[in-house]
């Protein structure tokens, strides 16, 4: 009864078609499943190899900063070594400077003192040299007067 009816027909044969193509596009489906999972895959593996090149690239990037902060820190403590050695150095010299300036007043002081005591030296041979004078002037005297006298 089945085979009479023309509606039955047409649903066996597309039933038959659909069975028989029913594996078919199933794996075809799997194909492109089996595909797609291998195109994901390639391009996961793709994305994880840049992912620990850029890793790579940034630990490198980090060693570099490192090391280059490293040698700022250092630069830095050796200018503030040398700013304090040049400040040290500057400072001894203007001490230095304070004692040779202390040292040239005294000396100073020194030559007036010795000036002063070689003035009153002076004088005092000056006048000296005035009452030999007067003394050897008297005594001529004297002598011309003793000897008017004999």
């Amino acid at each position: 009864a089945m085979l009479d009816d023309g509606a039955g027909v047409v649903q066996l044969v597309v039933g038959a078609i659909a069975g028989a193509a029913l594996p078919l596009l199933a794996g075809v489906a799997q194909q492109t499943d089996t595909n797609a999972t291998l195109v994901l895959e390639t391009a996961a593996a793709d994305a994880e190899a840049r992912a620990a090149a850029a890793e790579a690239t940034l630990k490198r990037y980090e060693t570099e900063l490192s090391a280059a902060r490293t040698r700022a820190d250092v630069a830095e403590k050796n200018c503030a070594t040398a700013v304090a050695a040049e400040d040290a150095a500057r400072m001894e010299l203007g001490a230095e400077l304070a004692r040779e300036r202390a040292s040239a007043e005294t000396a100073d002081a020194q030559l007036a003192k010795l000036r002063a005591h070689l003035d009153e030296m002076r004088a005092a041979l000056a006048e000296r040299d005035a009452d030999l004078e007067a003394l050897r002037a008297k005594g001529a005297f004297a002598d011309a007067d003793a000897g008017a006298g004999s």
